[in-house]
Formats: C-alpha cells, sequence, structure tokens
C-alpha cells in the first residue's frame, strides 16, 4: 500500500507539471486522473508533511536570504501563525547560498506556485538533509541510549531515498529488507527440492515463509518511514509488533503441525492456546506505553509467554517419539535456532553495547545486532529444521 501510494504521488507530480495547457492553464484531460491520484495518496500526503516551526515574519531588505533563487515575498501575519507565501514569486537567477541552514517548511513556501506539483516539489530534494543529533531527532525515531546519526524530519520519498544513507537504522532497514526476501526464496527452494511433499504440509511451509516475510516486510516499513512524523511512527510501530506476534503463529503453527502431526490432540490444544495469546498480544501492542523504548524487557516477555505453547508442544512430541532424554536431528536443529535467538534477545534487551559505549551507535547498536542474528534462527527454524524432514 504505502509503495503503490508512493507511485501515484509520482504519477500525480508529473501530471502536475506537464499536464498543463499554455501560461499554466490545466489540461482537462489530466483532470480525472489526477483527482484519483491525490484521493488515493491523502493519507500518505498527509503524513509527508513537514511540521517545522519557521519565522513568521518577511525578510529584511539586505538579508542574505534575499538573494536565494525562487525567494518567496512573504506576508505579515498573526502572532503564532505560520507564514503563507504570496501568489506573486519573485525568482532570482543567483545561486542558492549553501551556509544556509536547512528548513523544510522553507524550502515548501519557496517552491510553490499554487500548483500540487511544485508544493511536492521538496519530496525529492536531498541534498541539503542532514543527519541529526538524539535531542533534535523526531519523536517517534528515538532508541534509548543511542545518541547520534538519526535522520531528521523526512518525507515519505525521502524517507525512501534514506534507505541508501549511512545512519543507525540502516542495517535495519536492509537486515529486515533482505531477511523478508531470504525467507520465501528459502521455502520456494526446500519445496522445489521435495517434490513427493504432500499439498497441506506445503501449504503449511508457505504459510511459515509468508507470514515470517511479512514480520519483516513490517519492520522494513517501520524503520524506513518512522520519521515521517510522530503519528505514522506510531502506527507503523503497531504495524511492525503486529508483525512480530504474527510471526510467532507462522513459525509455530507449522513446527507444531509438522512434530505433531500424528498426535492431533497436542496439535490442537498448542494451536488453540498459541494463537489465544498471541492475539492478546496484538492487542497490547497498541498501548502508548507498550511502545515506549523502556518497554523493551516488556515486550521481551510478552513474546516468550506467546511462544510457550508451541515450545511445549515440540517438547511432548519429543517425549513422545524418543523418550525424555533422546531427540532427533530435526530438534537439534531447532535448539540452534533458538540458540540464537536467545543470544538476539540479550542483545536487544540488554540494548547493549550502546548502554556501555556510543562507539557503535551507527553501524551495530543493539536493534542492529538482533536484526541480524535472526538471520542464523530463520535458516536453521526453516532451512534445517523443517525441510531436513
Amino acid at each position: 500500500g504505502v509503495s503503490l501510494c508512493g507511485g501515484l504521488r509520482v504519477v500525480e507530480l508529473y501530471i502536475s507539471r506537464f499536464g498543463r495547457l499554455g501560461e499554466g492553464q490545466a489540461n482537462p484531460l489530466f483532470a480525472p486522473f489526477r483527482t484519483l491520484c491525490t484521493c488515493v495518496s491523502q493519507p500518505f500526503r498527509m503524513g509527508a508533511r513537514v511540521t517545522t516551526s519557521v519565522v513568521s515574519s518577511p525578510p529584511k531588505e539586505d538579508d542574505q536570504s534575499t538573494k536565494r533563487k525562487n525567494v518567496v515575498v512573504w506576508e505579515k501575519q498573526p502572532k503564532d501563525s505560520k507564514p503563507v507565501p504570496n501568489e506573486n514569486v519573485r525568482l532570482l537567477e543567483d545561486e542558492e547560498d549553501p551556509a544556509v541552514v536547512y528548513d523544510p517548511e522553507d524550502r515548501l513556501a519557496r517552491f510553490y506556485c499554487g500548483c500540487c506539483a511544485c508544493h511536492y516539489a521538496p519530496l525529492y530534494d536531498l541534498k541539503s538533509v542532514k543527519l541529526v543529533y538524539r535531542w533534535e531527532a523526531p519523536t517517534g525515531t528515538l532508541e534509548k541510549y543511542v545518541q547520534v546519526a538519526y535522520r531528521p524530519q523526512l518525507t515519505f520519498l525521502q524517507c525512501l531515498a534514506s534507505m541508501f544513507w549511512w545512519h543507525n537504522e540502516t542495517i535495519n532497514i536492509w537486515s529486515a529488507l533482505v531477511l523478508a526476501i531470504m525467507n520465501l526464496w528459502w521455502i520456494e527452494q526446500g519445496i522445489e527440492q521435495h517434490p513427493g511433499m504432500g499439498l497441506d504440509v506445503q501449504a503449511i511451509l508457505w504459510l511459515h515463509g509468508c507470514l515470517r516475510s511479512f514480520c519483516w516486510l513490517a519492520s522494513w516499513t517501520f524503520h524506513t518511514f518512522m520519521p515521517m512524523d510522530p503519528g505514522t511512527s506510531s502506527y507503523l510501530c503497531i504495524f511492525d509488533y503486529a508483525g512480530c506476534f504474527i510471526t510467532i503463529l507462522g513459525y509455530g503453527t507449522s513446527t507444531v503441525y509438522l512434530n505433531l502431526y500424528c498426535y492431533p490432540v497436542w496439535l490442537v490444544l498448542c494451536e488453540i492456546v498459541g494463537a489465544v495469546l498471541i492475539f492478546l498480544a496484538i492487542l497490547l501492542s497498541i498501548l502508548p506505553e507498550y511502545q515506549k523504548e523502556e518497554s523493551r524487557q516488556v515486550r521481551v516477555w510478552v513474546s516468550v509467554a506467546c511462544v510457550v505453547p508451541y515450545v511445549i508442544g515440540l517438547y511432548g512430541a519429543n517425549v513422545l517419539e524418543n523418550g525424555w532424554f533422546h531427540t532427533s536431528p530435526q530438534y537439534y536443529y531447532l535448539l540452534y535456532a533458538f540458540a540464537f535467538e536467545i543470544v538476539a534477545v540479550f542483545f536487544y534487551a540488554s540494548m547493549v553495547p550502546e548502554r556501555v559505549t556510543n562507539i557503535f551507535d551507527v553501524a551495530l547498536n543493539s536493534h542492529s545486532i538482533w536484526h541480524c542474528l535472526n538471520m542464523g534462527f530463520d535458516y536453521y527454524i526453516v532451512v534445517m529444521g523443517k525441510l531436513v524432514r
């Protein structure tokens, strides 16, 4: 949905800029499609507006800012109100002063001519965006103990472009995207290498791969677009946490199904209890207190509670098949997967190393380490723990 609306906004930009006749006259042939693009992308358009405060007084005659290109003639505004550009815009041919501090709202005004395309032209302006410290960063992007390399408040397309910058979310963004693709690829390769696999097993493996990929796509969406505005960041945070619990449903359901297939009573019991706990956890993730960085340990314990029914089911299957002190190869691979996850959860919950030093704030903060270690978890629980059967 985010990608679709972003594409519609790009189409709308070009329609607004090039779909005109003569001196700024709108082309009526483009009007219906432009209206459709505007309506569909409106929620993301609202999120893309930058709300940085600016001065409400016009520039002085001798001010250096009047020597910049596309400077707006401001009208006097009442106190505590944002400036509105005059309909007449002066176009000055001088080069833009590089020493001027980046101000998103000011750039919106200077490029403004009344049409939608010009109003959102700064969406594509990336050269002046600078990383900021913790105390300057948007509220929805803050991580406890991480002090540097935050992105400022950005627009939709600037957030997309920030995937290629080096900041404290770069590894989180790319690791989530890679894991979303790899989970689907592992499932597809595993099914292809086992041609005699039953349709029910294929369906349960695809359920695992799709829900696990959904989790990482939700994580990619949150980490990429979190600097847009606090409201968007909050909704995407809920989306991310919901993905974390849905993925437990995916790999828990599939793993228990494959190992308790011959014990339907145990299978149904584990599936029902796990699904109920996950549903309650998703409801809990809506609470604002749950989204705070101070609640990391709480989120860990809630996730552990959701996993417990599936772990009990797997251990029960092992006891029924091999006895109390023996196990099968696939259970060893599942143990390797949970070992990766335990180490990953340790870094995530303890917030190490940023709790100790800020040297690793950009490249290897605790959240990034947690993402990377999950690659080992996904590999062992999909490729080895399931497809080895």
